[in-house]
């Protein structure tokens, strides 16, 4: 009986094995803003990459499979993935028959999926990631070929419920109105010296679909600091927009945006303003899925405010969409 138990039970593992195809991955730097070290990649400047030949003498055939998984150990920062693929046949790229997947990585993830094009799958030529951001590190533990449910039953087990966004290598849009540095603890210090310069770090795309919020936690300063959220793709929904924002009044701590659920693989950048000059000190930002703990509502200013208005642009009582009292209005 223990005998014909055995062979049942390697009968049902044996059906049940991954059709996966694990792919051996031999990571190549574009250049000296890059360094490999097995399977450890390091980005010391913004958009460096890497990428891996698929292809030998003929095109790789992988119509079997609807991703490639990529397995991480480690990623500090947001980065981009692409497969490419010849709409010829042949194995070899130009810029007439290149074609591309892609999908995106956040901070902290352990795994992403680049979909395979249901058209091109037979023509597989090599793939590459992109750092979005300065002096970041991805470990890479595995890469592999899969069907969809496999590549879902994988992204269930390394479910990631937040990611947190660098507050290195950010950018100015009015050096006449702020300054910004990094404190030995790593927190973001901006000083403005005027009303609604901006502080931003730019994403270009990135895909944030798996989480529902943007959150930022501030130390309380004694001006109305502003986070502003902006997408490549706007929403489709009668009277949405582009951008959001929202505010920490002064001596709050803490601003929550719930990202637009039709863009929010499409985010172009984040930034912090002020209502004044004044230093914002900011601690941590970060994406946020909802079934994690601790979601707070978005902080708006109370009711009791002056009235002034400005748009998105710093312009007191310009045209456009423009702030009031903590809430949004179109003019």
């Amino acid at each position: 009986m223990k005998k014909l138990f055995t062979i049942v039970a390697a009968a049902l593992c044996a059906l049940t094995v991954s059709a996966k195809q694990v792919l051996e991955s031999t990571w190549n730097p574009w250049g000296e803003t890059t360094t490999v070290d097995g399977s450890k990649i390091s980005f010391s400047a913004a958009w460096a990459g890497a990428g891996f030949q698929l292809a030998g003498e003929e095109a790789l055939d992988l119509s079997d499979f609807d991703y490639i998984v990529v397995k991480l150990a480690k990623c500090t920062g947001n980065a981009n993935f692409a497969i490419e693929y010849t709409n010829d046949g042949s194995n070899s790229l130009t810029d007439a028959n290149k074609v591309a997947t892609n999908a995106s990585a956040a901070a902290g993830a352990a795994i992403v999926g680049i979909p395979l094009s249901e058209d091109y799958s037979t023509n597989v030529i090599q793939m590459w990631i992109q750092a979005t951001q300065a002096n970041m590190e991805v470990e890479i533990t595995e890469v592999y070929a899969g069907t969809e449910d496999e590549f879902l039953a994988d992204k269930e087990a390394n479910k990631q419920l937040t990611s947190d966004i660098s507050l290195t290598g950010w950018g100015t849009w009015d050096k006449d109105k702020e300054t910004h540095e990094n404190t030995a603890e790593g927190y973001l210090k901006i000083d403005f010296t005027a009303a609604w310069g901006g502080t931003n770090l730019w994403f270009g795309g990135f895909d944030a679909s798996e989480f529902d919020y943007i959150v930022a936690e501030i130390e309380p300063t004694d001006v109305v600091t502003q986070l502003f959220v902006q997408y490549t793709n706007a929403p489709t929904e009668e009277g949405s927009v582009k951008d959001q924002t929202a505010q920490a009044q002064p001596g709050q701590t803490e601003i929550s945006i719930p990202l637009y659920a039709s863009a929010k693989n499409s985010i172009a950048q984040v930034a912090f303003q002020a209502d004044n000059a004044g230093t914002v000190i900011v601690k941590k930002l970060y994406w946020k899925a909802a079934s994690a703990t601790g979601i707070s509502n978005t902080i708006a200013a109370p009711a009791s405010q002056s009235n002034v208005r400005y748009n998105l642009l710093g312009v007191k009582n310009g045209a456009g969409i423009y702030i009031m009292n903590g809430k949004k209005y179109m003019k």
